[in-house]
């Protein structure tokens, strides 16, 4: 009986640790694409990276990253492009 024990609160330690290791990669991918699109001069060129990762299952952008790039849009003038974001953002929540 110890033995089943063990063995269950093995397995769901190791459920755990995968998806808390997959909770970090997700957030270490949003870091990185916020730091990328911050740092594009170009903000149409930001806003293509944005829409081309967004095509990637199982992702999901981050409020940080959606305001990285709200901010960026804005600061060119690209403000439908803003709007159309927000819209996005909406639907999204």
């Amino acid at each position: 009986m110890s033995t089943r024990t063990n063995e269950s609160s093995s397995s769901s330690s190791s459920s755990s640790s995968s998806s808390s290791s997959s909770s970090s990669s997700s957030s270490s991918i949003s870091n990185t694409l916020q730091k990328l699109i911050a740092s594009q001069s170009d903000p149409l060129l930001a806003k293509k990276i944005f829409e081309c990762v967004s095509h990637h299952p199982n992702f999901r952008h981050s409020h940080s990253t959606y305001l990285i790039l709200i901010l960026k849009l804005g600061r060119s003038r690209q403000f439908s492009l803003v709007d159309e974001l927000l819209r996005c953002l909406k639907s999204e929540s």
